[in-house]
């Protein structure tokens, strides 16, 4: 038995490590009954010889404690597994920022380098360019300096003829200063003699001068008092004239009123010759043959009551029937009292065309009556026509006065009224061509005033 297994009892002994008694982990060691253990032999590479080999656990006190043993290599073995991965992971991570850094330092680097490369580009060009420009300098610089070789040689010759004409011209100014020294004693006397007369002159020219301004001062003042005078005449002028203009208003009221009266007594006239008959119509008609211009037939004692009222209207009559009107002398109002007054003047003249027309209505009126009578007496109408004929005629062509006439054929002239006389408002008597071509604002305001009060005298 001890032959057999002698070989493979020491290779298995081999093949197994069983701790000794010192070694750290293993079991306290109790008494073998043999010094040596059959271990088995793994297989290795020398053995050549496919054998089977089979190991034969003897029943031992240690095998729990390797197998603990071996539970705690396995366990350190996989701690140390993952400490190993663990630090690999961080020399990875470390080798990772590195990188990172490494990379973005390169990308820095080459951004410099292309950044220095182009900055040495342009300065390799600018230096390129400035060697062309210092090329072509130096070109115009020896240009410019045959030229400046040139202009000194011809300027070389310019500054010999200048000295030349310098001295030329040195020389004929002390010819001048010669001649002018001998002329300047002359002609200073002859200054001294123009200047004492020009101060002669000027003299007597002041005197001239005080002379004239104290004849243009006395006639300055007396235009001045002339002027002041010519103003207060227009100013009264205008005064009058405004004055003048108020009396011919209230002179044209006064007319209207009359013929209105004239036109109500017409009209009361022709009432009555229709109303009465036989005898009381031959005394209306020998009444307004008597009297053509007043009121209604009245009877004898209100006739001589109404004697002033009957004058009056009769004085008005002759005086607004006036009919030598002269249309030219409408300028020559206009420029006297203006334009306001000129219209009141032609005013005036056609209230007298209408009274006349009215008189002339009556006139007719009065005829036809007498004609158509037939118990009147023939010297009745002879006494009627001609007195009536008679006041006709009267206004007709003088238009100076107005005449009545009563049943004794008595006649009886009534001057124009003196109030308009007085007040310079009758047309008829003023000759406006006296003072048609007169200009107020001329200055002459006493030929004005002059002509003025002839024309109404």
């Amino acid at each position: 038995m001890r032959g057999r297994l002698g070989p493979q009892a020491t290779g298995a002994s081999s093949s197994s490590s069983i701790p000794g008694p010192n070694t750290p982990g293993s079991a306290p060691s109790t008494p073998t009954r043999s010094k040596r253990t059959p271990v088995h032999h793994a297989h290795t590479a020398h053995n050549t010889s496919r054998q089977v080999l089979r190991t034969v656990y003897l029943p031992n006190e240690r095998a729990d404690a390797l197998v603990l043993m071996v539970e705690s290599l396995s366990s350190q073995l996989e701690e140390h597994k993952n400490l190993s991965k663990q630090h690999i992971q961080t020399v990875i991570d470390e080798f990772k920022e590195r990188e990172s850094t490494f990379i973005a330092r390169i990308n820095d680097d080459q951004s410099t380098i292309d950044n220095l490369t182009e900055r040495c580009n342009t300065v390799e060009k600018r230096w390129r360019d400035s060697v062309h420009h210092e090329k072509a300098a130096i070109q115009k610089l020896q240009v410019a300096e045959r030229i400046h070789a040139e202009r000194q040689v011809s300027n070389k010759e310019d500054i010999a003829n200048l000295h030349s004409e310098r001295s030329e011209l040195a020389r004929e100014l002390d010819k001048f200063r010669k001649n002018l020294q001998s002329h300047s004693a002359a002609g200073h006397r002859n200054l001294l003699q123009q200047v004492s007369e020009r101060e002669k002159d000027v003299h007597t020219l002041r005197e001239q001068y005080k002379e004239l301004q104290t004849v243009y001062d006395s006639k300055l003042q007396s235009l001045e008092h002339k002027l002041r005078q010519s103003r207060e005449k227009f100013k009264s002028l205008e005064e009058r004239r405004k004055v003048e203009i108020a009396a011919f208003q209230k002179d044209i009221g006064f007319f209207k009123n009359n013929i209105r009266q004239l036109e109500r007594e017409l009209m009361n006239k022709k009432k009555d010759e229709i109303a009465n008959s036989g005898t009381s119509r031959s005394r209306s008609s020998s009444m307004a043959v008597s009297s053509p211009s007043l009121g209604p037939t009245t009877p004898g004692p209100r006739l001589t009551d109404d004697m002033t009222e009957t004058q009056r209207n009769a004085s008005i009559v002759s005086h607004i029937t006036d009919f030598n009107y002269n249309p030219s002398q409408i300028p020559a109002n206009e420029d006297f009292y203006g334009g306001l007054a000129g219209q009141l003047n032609t005013d005036v003249h056609n209230l007298k065309s209408r009274v006349a027309n009215l008189a002339k209505e009556v006139t007719s009126d009065e005829v036809g009556a007498m004609r158509g009578e037939k118990g009147a007496k023939k010297t009745g109408k002879k006494k009627g026509l001609g007195g009536k004929s008679t006041v006709l005629s009267e206004y007709g062509e003088s238009g100076a006065a107005a005449s009545t006439s009563t049943n004794s054929n008595r006649r009886r002239v009534v001057e124009p009224s003196s109030t308009s006389m007085r007040r310079g408002t009758y047309f008829g008597a003023v000759d406006m061509s006296k003072i048609k071509d007169v200009d107020i604002t001329s200055g002459t305001d006493a030929k004005v005033i002059n002509a003025w009060l002839s024309a109404k005298k």
